[in-house]
């Protein structure tokens, strides 16, 4: 009997939602004065607990956290004068248990010098031990990545000059990196590092433009190749099913289990004019089939992976921002299926998209997309993050207009400053 009263009542939570309410904490957690854009959370001195990356035009500086005063404290990272900042990346390129930083910045037209600050490991802040350029006509942030099974992080880059990518293999401790150089039959656009080929090891999958549109390159990673043998050649393209006529602009894909079936889902957000007012976010299932050869290993030159087109949701009457961003992925009902954060660039807010269970004129789909409008009073919102600030087990969506949702009492509170250009 009490486990029967005990079924009920979790069937009645699952079907409760929490109300919005909308606080303020960031004063209380010491970030009314952030400036800049948010380029990483991550943790930065080595203490357990999640930090936030800010970077603006000539200076990059740190938030660290205080569990035990919750609250951040403000640490310079670095100045830079006379060179302009594009972005920031945060990984531990040594394997020495410190996190370095490695920056773009702009050297002219579309091209940027890359540049790895080392950190000194075991000091009591963080500390810059030396910096050096390690190249040069680097298109876009570099794809970080494990290239050759080490479990120590590499770096894929692409060419602003040609139509080629470059695999940085870290040396570890020495502080060098080895260079393989791939050359791409697609004009590229961005890449991801995501299990699509459904052998538990993620794959290098580069995203560009050719002759059928919008195309995916796979190099598949297989345990039966030896983990040092790096990646194989590249797959065929993999044409996106996108609709041509609303591809005028589109975000970055981003991954994950949407509908809570085990199989990874794409999900990309396309425009038919510049002004993305009319946005439509796509949700694309997979079916992979890699032929092997007869050592096992991956043939090259097949299209490992098919994509179809299982759900569109069109969003009417708010620019959405999509800049160089991917639509933002988090569970905030906590109802087992990621929620869908857009930012929108034309008024204060964001919008979020819940799935729920489809239960008529599904087309094939398992869930909608419910959309729902958060406002923000303090500015418009230029993008949005999720991140566990109490390190509850609960997620909180930060933007650089920092905005935060945390649980209290069953309401979801959200905080929020001014951007960084007010």
């Amino acid at each position: 009997m009490l486990s029967r009263l005990l079924w009920v009542f979790a069937v009645f939570l699952g079907h409760c939602s929490f109300a919005l309410k909308f606080s303020s904490v960031t004063d209380h957690v010491r970030l009314g004065d952030a400036r800049g854009k948010v380029v990483g959370f991550v943790d930065f001195n080595a203490d357990k607990a999640t930090d936030i990356l800010f970077q603006t035009d000539n200076s990059i500086s740190v938030y660290l956290w205080s569990r035990e005063k919750q609250r951040f404290h403000l640490h310079q990272l670095l100045s830079l004068n006379g060179s302009s900042v594009v972005d920031t990346v945060a990984v531990d390129l040594d394997a020495d248990g410190q996190v370095d930083l490695l920056t773009l910045t702009r050297e002219g037209g579309r091209c940027h010098s890359m540049t790895v600050y080392w950190m000194k490991p075991h000091s009591r802040g963080p500390a810059i031990e030396y910096q050096e350029v390690i190249g040069n006509g680097v298109l876009s942030p570099p794809l970080v990545l494990d290239g050759n099974g080490d479990h120590i992080p590499d770096l894929l880059t692409h060419s602003c000059l040609n139509n080629t990518s470059t695999l940085w293999l870290s040396k570890e401790f020495l502080r060098e990196f080895q260079k393989e150089t791939i050359s791409l039959s697609l004009n590229y656009t961005s890449s991801y590092y995501v299990d699509l080929t459904d052998d538990n090891l993620a794959d290098v999958v580069v995203e560009g433009r050719g002759s059928s549109g919008r195309s995916l390159l796979f190099w598949q990673r297989n345990p039966s190749c030896g983990d040092e043998t790096s990646f194989l050649s590249p797959s065929l393209p993999v044409p996106l099913p996108f609709p041509l006529s609303s591809a005028a602009v589109f975000s970055p894909l981003t991954f994950n289990d949407i509908d809570g079936d085990g199989e990874i889902e794409a999900v990309g957000v396309t425009c038919p004019d510049p002004d993305c007012t009319t946005a439509h976010v796509h949700i694309l299932s997979h079916q992979s089939s890699f032929p092997t050869s007869p050592d096992g290993c991956g043939v090259s030159g097949t299209q490992p992976v098919n994509f179809t087109q299982v759900h569109t949701v069109a969003v009417h009457g708010e620019s959405v921002s999509l800049s160089s961003h991917p639509p933002v992925l988090g569970d905030l009902d906590l109802d087992g299926y990621p929620d869908i954060l857009l930012p929108v660039s034309s008024s204060s807010g964001v919008l979020l998209l819940v799935p729920r269970q489809c239960r008529d004129n599904c087309n094939g789909s398992k869930v909608t997309l419910d959309p729902q409008w958060i406002p923000v009073t303090n500015g418009n919102v230029t993008s949005a993050f999720f991140f566990d600030l109490w390190e509850d087990v609960r997620p909180h969506p930060p933007t650089h207009t920092l905005f935060y949702l945390t649980y209290k009492n069953k309401h979801l509170h959200i905080s929020f400053s001014r951007s960084a250009n007010e």
